[in-house]
């Protein structure tokens, strides 16, 4: 009963999101990116935070770590003319940043780096520590322009939250064709929740396919992956459950 009266009261809220229109899908998909991309360009025009994001990515393994490092490199050089900020327009260093932006934000783990990073330009910022003489202007991070940074990356969080808020009926719809199993179907559209969040940041809206389309494959998958890891005590591998579900199939056709 209680789960019961959980699932009502969720069903009760999704009922109060507006679902998007195929031209919505399309123009938010397109905000999300650029939303997401700029948050990533907020960080790459500045040295000093250029510098954090290359010592953070050495913990993970990311394409353009060469391209951050080329980056870095730039800006020292510039920094050796001019120790003003922002910097004269540079048409080598704005390529690299649009690679390296892109690619970031195409990385699965993208959210995860960019947390990190965050955690470490707030405690540069806030930490309270005597000032380096050695330390150049160019290469120092003010409050005013982590606030800007903060900004652009809560602009793209609440872009990201508002597509998968408006696209959480479908996981139900999904999740509703696997009732049957030993997951309890709370979990299961809470699995599929975390399949939709996967196809919101994959989704390539210049295909011009709707999302349910795209996104189903993502729910679904995640949704069965959980009741393989899940569903039973011993854990069966994937051929089995396969095997399985052909099983169940022919003797229901039979």
């Amino acid at each position: 009963h209680a789960q019961k009266d959980v699932m009502a009261a969720y069903m009760e809220q999704l009922g109060k999101i507006p679902l998007f229109t195929p031209e919505q899908e399309h123009d938010r998909a397109k905000e999300l990116e650029s939303l997401e991309i700029n948050a990533w360009m907020c960080i790459l025009e500045h040295p000093r935070t250029t510098e954090l994001l290359a010592d953070v990515s050495a913990n993970y393994d990311i394409l353009v770590a060469d391209s951050i490092t080329s980056l870095l490199t730039s800006y020292r050089r510039a920094a050796a003319k001019r120790d003003k900020f922002p910097l004269p327009a540079n048409k080598r260093r704005q390529a690299l940043m649009d690679e390296i932006a892109m690619s970031l934000r195409a990385w699965d783990c993208d959210k995860a780096l960019l947390d990190a990073v965050t955690r470490t330009l707030r405690n540069e910022v806030w930490r309270k520590k005597s000032p380096d003489e050695e330390t150049k202007v160019i290469f120092t991070l003010t409050q005013p322009q982590l606030l800007a940074m903060e900004q652009a990356r809560g602009h793209a969080i609440r872009a990201r939250n508002n597509f998968v808020r408006a696209n959480l009926r479908l996981v139900v719809s999904v999740a509703k064709k696997f009732q049957n199993k030993k997951i309890p179907f709370i979990d299961l559209v809470q699995e599929g929740n975390m399949g939709l969040m996967k196809a919101v940041h994959r989704f390539d809206h210049r295909r011009g396919f709707r999302f349910s389309t795209y996104a189903h494959w993502w729910i679904r998958q995640s949704i069965e992956r959980a009741i393989i890891n899940k569903g039973s005590q011993v854990r069966l591998p994937v051929h089995v459950i396969d095997s399985r579900r052909q099983i169940s199939r022919t003797i229901a056709h039979l």
